[in-house]
């Protein structure tokens, strides 16, 4: 897998979504998509800016 790739993709559907999101009929199914949108949004603002990776992305794992 391709990081940069996989990135683009999300910001290109998380677009899409933002856009046709107004005709979703599931009010709290919609809900809970708009909060995973928004935190999406917000780590991704906070990485491209030079934020810190989370602690998880950030510690060493050793390969399997």
């Amino acid at each position: 897998m391709d990081p940069d790739v996989a990135l683009e993709k999300l910001r290109k559907a998380l677009a899409s979504y933002r856009k046709w999101s107004a005709q979703a009929c599931d009010k709290q199914a919609l809900n809970e998509a708009d909060k995973v949108a928004d935190h999406f949004e917000a780590l991704d603002q906070w990485l491209s800016s030079g934020g810190f990776l989370p602690d998880e992305w950030s510690r060493p794992t050793g390969f399997r």
